[in-house]
């Protein structure tokens, strides 16, 4: 599939030309054959998975296992790794959950970073409160982009029981040089675990080769259904974790001897119908020349940020404005306009018919750090093209020309 007809697969940006949209980090856009499967899920295999030996149950269970099977290829794992969640917000709970419960005490330390976002920062706050462990938070250096140097070898030692760290900032586009981070905190004992939600849209994941102890993400910004998430976890730490939920389809007796990994952590019914829209979008994603994706995506951003630092009154904070060429192609971009409030700026670039997304963007802390109660956010996806570069830089000529500065 060539990325000149990306945008042709997506019914609703194909029926509203005029929509540009700039929202892809909140959530994707979903491509005509990803609709179509949870459609024909519903008419063609619409029964409960475990529960039963009749056709269309088969069917669903074959469904789901087979779903499993491609994200497990995306991840880099093994099926068997794969815990389906509703979201990422629910895997960083269960994790949370599950470690603080086996390996949190008082006198103890878990690491996450200011540039988390909520789903992989609040989780880890409430297990050291549980638990009376102490949170210790990675400051971000604003002034260089970056998380800052040298702190965590400061603040690592023996107590240090988890690391927690996303793989993209959905406000910066900030990726941390993860390897060494792994290295560090493996060497001290701890475990890693990592938020793939943005990151997972641009580029394949590769989990267990980056040899994290757990990971996630979230269906719907991989250009999936709302409602399913994908967890990761290596062998070890899935014997060893108890699950968050507890019903059926998990359990193989009473009391308490629960079912082996993935089922383990899977109770109740899951959305299967989302489950095969995820495998229907991670198939999407696959028939791409992710070659060509990746380069037009790099091109495209770099596109977005001179464009935007071209605006007079136009600040993009907590990035440098000298940035290395892999660092200069995020494919998120934060910004705020001199005079004009974020939300009133949002709504003006609808009013355009420019999609783009308003606030503190659910990352207080990075926000605190930068001085900023809210700014306005692009991020990109596959179906983004120069155009929506000349759209968004003619709607921020309106919004400038709407509120001139005082």
């Amino acid at each position: 599939m060539k990325a000149s007809t990306i945008k042709d697969h997506f019914p609703l940006l194909r029926r509203q030309r005029r929509l540009v949209y700039l929202d892809s980090a909140a959530t994707t856009q979903k491509p005509a054959c990803v609709i179509k499967a949870v459609n024909d899920f519903y008419l063609n295999a619409n029964s409960n998975v475990r529960r039963g030996i009749y056709e269309l149950t088969v069917k669903a269970d074959a469904l789901m296992e087979r779903a499993r099977l491609t994200v497990a290829g995306f991840a880099g794992c093994e099926a068997e790794q794969i815990v389906f969640t509703k979201n990422s917000t629910e895997a960083a709970n269960l994790l949370a959950y599950g470690i603080g419960q086996n390996r949190l005490t008082a006198g103890d330390n878990l690491i996450v970073t200011e540039v988390e976002h909520h789903a992989n920062y609040l989780p880890w706050q409430e297990a050291a409160r549980r638990s009376g462990a102490e949170l210790r938070v990675w400051p971000f250096d604003k002034d260089k982009g970056r998380l800052e140097e040298g702190w965590l070898e400061r603040n690592l030692n023996e107590r240090t029981r988890v690391l927690a760290v996303t793989e993209m900032s959905n406000v910066t586009g900030y990726r941390p040089d993860l390897p060494p981070m792994i290295e560090a905190a493996h060497r001290a004992g701890a475990l890693v675990v990592t938020d793939g939600s943005q990151s997972s849209a641009h580029g394949r994941p590769e989990w267990r080769e980056l040899g994290v102890d757990a990971a996630f993400c979230t269906g719907h910004k991989l250009y999936g259904p709302m409602g399913v998430g994908v967890l990761y976890m290596t062998e070890e730490l899935a014997k060893e974790l108890p699950p968050l939920l507890t019903g059926g389809g998990m359990v193989a007796d009473l009391p308490n001897q629960w079912l082996p990994a993935p089922m383990k952590f899977e109770a109740g019914t899951p959305d299967v119908a989302a489950i095969c829209g995820l495998d229907e979008a991670l198939r999407f994603l696959y028939a791409l020349d992710w070659d060509q994706v990746l380069e037009k995506e790099k091109k495209l951003a770099q596109l977005f940020r001179e464009m935007l630092l071209s605006k007079p009154r136009l600040n993009i904070p907590g990035v440098p404005a000298q940035l290395a060429p892999a660092e200069a192609a995020a494919p998120i971009i934060s910004f705020e306009v001199e005079g004009i409030h974020p939300h009133d700026l949002a709504e003006v670039l609808a009013g355009e018919g420019v999609c783009v997304r308003a606030g503190h963007h659910c990352a207080k802390p990075l926000l605190n750090r930068l001085g900023k109660t809210a700014l306005t956010r692009i991020s990109l996806g596959v179906y983004n093209e120069p155009s929506d570069v000349e759209a968004l830089d003619a709607a921020l000529d309106r919004a400038q020309k709407l509120f001139p500065c005082l």
